[in-house]
């Protein structure tokens, strides 16, 4: 049915259509009152908008996820890696004392001076002062150094260090990151091959 009039309502009508023309239709309305409706183009794109708002917050939501989860691990790794830094001390701080307690009786008079000189010379140097005061000097820096390892504070130690002696720590680091360069290119190196 079709008719002409300001508040035509046909279902082929032009003013208060339902076949969704225009940005997506309107409910109802009557041009005559200005009441277009209340559902439409505009209400679907605040729909849409309100789509990209939830899919933005459940993307951040699961950003913060997989960072919380990179944030336990890397802790995990951390804690890992302290507990095998503190038992490779203590083995490194064993050896050491041990070392020291074998130059002790190495250099004492009658000790097992077999290791410290050779066989043929195992009574001169039992019977040597001067073997005896290095291997002594070499026992207390041993036993020095394990004592340190197991009690010490390395960061005031290094700090101590770089204040007293600033040039000669910085040779030393320059050295250290020298080796461990050709170590860690000498290991890339292999696997390249």
């Amino acid at each position: 049915m079709t008719g002409t009039g300001a508040g035509q309502s046909a279902s082929t009508g032009a003013y208060g259509s339902t076949s969704g023309a225009g940005l997506g239709g309107t409910t109802g309305g009557n041009l005559g009152d200005l009441d277009l409706g209340t559902t439409g183009g505009m209400s679907g794109g605040a729909s849409g908008a309100q789509n990209v708002g939830d899919k933005l917050n459940s993307a951040k939501d699961a950003a913060a996820d997989k960072l919380g989860q990179a944030k336990d691990m890397a802790g995990e790794r951390l804690g890992q890696a302290k507990e095998k830094a503190t038992q490779l001390k203590a083995t490194l701080a064993d050896k050491l004392e041990a070392g020291a307690n074998s130059l002790r009786r190495q250099g004492q008079p009658g000790g097992d001076a077999m290791g410290l000189a050779g066989e043929g010379l195992a009574a001169d140097a039992a019977s040597n002062p001067q073997l005896q005061k290095l291997a002594a000097t070499g026992a207390t820096a041993l036993q020095g150094t394990a004592d340190f390892l197991r009690n010490g504070d390395l960061k005031t130690s290094i700090e101590q260090q770089v204040r007293a002696n600033p040039g000669r720590t910085l040779l030393i680091a320059l050295g250290v990151g020298y080796a461990l360069g050709k170590v860690i290119r000498g290991s890339d190196d292999s696997r390249r091959y």
